[in-house]
């Protein structure tokens, strides 16, 4: 049995937790499940995503929930004996906090008020200091209120840009993040060319290069992405590609990943995303996440799942479904507009689940 725990936050003193944008939203549809006592499954945040937005955006309200008191997270140690998040419930003793925060609650204009004041006051004093612009965001919101995690400072962009007349850009950055990649493509970013071939085993585009990309050059009409880093780098070394542009998704994509498969369907050239992830009910979830990210970017793009046929389950390394397993899949299957039910029925019948590690060498996989 995995060592599990839970975490909870007891922050020093009466925090507020103050949301923003699409955040409130999300706020209100947790805190419908939460204040009835549920306690919620971490793969499951992509359902809450907002009109608009996506998992990212509900990760980082959960996070502020989290960070503020508001929530507990259970985790449990992976294979590699790390702590990872795999579900959450409403803290103990948080529940008119919770109340006022998903509601329209009186306070919460005057609260995004404060909030706003102070990091436009500790902006001006960070941008006195020589050579310090950009400044870091997680800094600023440290330096103006106490804690890097309670706001997203891209959710005060007009009261900063109003206060200083400049883009937020040019006075904040956020931490880079960088979609892998590789294939026959071509990235003109400020007069110069990124390769997609150019680097072994793949190439990293950071999030930054993928907005002020001046042209996505692609000479495929296939994109296969990848779950799981091994698999993704092991198909990069060999040059095992058929011709396709390789995307590692980290698991659920972040926001490089998602970018980036809006630049590629978006260009015109591509016909057919191929998923490639394990078979067990995330990688389920992960195919639907991103079948939906290019059904909105592009209608015409057919997106199919790559070695991930129902008989796989077959497989000597296959083993046995866990009840949480069994749970989710019965779900799926209820759900009449969930894709890839014949793999969810399968994993059902025969009890099993295959990671896509196990079918790196069987076959020239």
């Amino acid at each position: 049995m995995p060592e599990r725990r839970w975490r909870t936050v007891r922050p020093e003193g009466a925090v507020e937790v103050v949301l923003a944008g699409t955040q409130v939203e999300v706020a209100r549809k947790l805190a419908r499940r939460l204040l009835d006592g549920k306690t919620l499954r971490w793969d499951s945040l992509s359902r809450l995503a907002p009109s608009g937005g996506d998992r990212v955006d509900v990760e980082r309200t959960v996070a502020a929930l989290i960070e503020g008191g508001l929530v507990d997270v259970g985790e449990r140690r992976d294979r590699a004996g790390d702590f990872r998040p795999y579900q959450f419930r409403l803290s103990e003793g948080a529940e008119d906090r919770l109340r006022r925060l998903a509601g329209d609650d009186p306070r919460a204009a005057d609260l995004r008020a404060g909030r706003a004041r102070r990091l436009v006051d500790a902006l001006a004093v960070m941008a006195g200091q020589p050579g310090v612009l950009p400044v870091p965001a997680r800094t600023l919101v440290q330096r103006a209120l106490g804690n890097t995690k309670v706001v997203r400072v891209s959710d005060y962009r007009a009261e900063i840009e109003a206060a200083f007349e400049l883009p937020l850009d040019s006075l904040v950055r956020d931490h880079a993040v960088a979609v892998l990649t590789t294939g026959p493509f071509r990235i003109r970013f400020r007069d110069r060319t990124i390769d997609g071939m150019a680097s072994l085993p793949w190439t990293a585009i950071p999030e930054a290069v993928l907005r002020e990309a001046q042209a996505v050059e692609v000479d495929a009409d296939e994109v296969l992405t990848i779950e799981n880093l091994t698999p993704f780098e092991t198909l990069s070394y060999r040059g095992d590609t058929g011709g396709r542009i390789l995307v590692f998704t980290s698991g659920f994509l972040g926001r490089a990943e998602r970018k980036w498969l809006e630049h590629l369907v978006g260009s015109g050239r591509i016909r057919r995303v191929l998923h490639w992830g394990d078979i067990d009910p995330g990688g389920l979830a992960i195919y639907r996440d991103l079948a939906d990210l290019v059904a909105r970017a592009s209608p015409a793009v057919q997106v199919e799942p790559w070695k991930m046929e129902p008989k796989l389950l077959s497989h000597s390394a296959a083993v046995p479904l866990t009840p949480r397993d069994r749970e989710r899949l019965d779900n799926w299957v209820a759900d009449a507009t969930a894709p890839l039910q014949d793999i969810a029925r399968s994993m059902l019948l025969d009890g099993k689940k295959l990671e896509q590690e196990a079918l790196l060498f069987d076959e020239g996989a």
